[in-house]
């Protein structure tokens, strides 16, 4: 997992049933709201179900992003968010 100074005591997650209900709040009609979707879960994923720590990281630049945000690029380039948690999952952080 990756961290950010101190590391949070609490992990904010939900059960399987509760997070279909969360995302079918989105609104996803669009294939642009599925990427995004698919965005999420991904991060939520890497950070081990914790939505804190996921939103923390898309929120943050990150230097395999060219020290963007991945929140920023995602509304351009979703697939280039998605391919650095891939990297970031396989131990390549650049």
């Amino acid at each position: 997992m990756i961290g950010y100074g101190e590391a949070s005591s609490s992990k904010t997650t939900l059960e399987p049933a509760a997070e279909k209900e969360s995302w079918s709040m989105l609104g996803t009609d669009g294939p642009e709201e599925q990427i995004a979707i698919e965005v999420w879960r991904m991060a939520i994923k890497l950070f081990e179900g914790d939505r804190t720590e996921a939103d923390r990281w898309l929120h943050h630049e990150a230097i395999g992003l060219g020290w963007k945000r991945p929140a920023d690029v995602m509304q351009e380039n979703p697939q280039q968010v998605l391919d650095l948690i891939a990297r970031i999952e396989h131990g390549v952080y650049t």
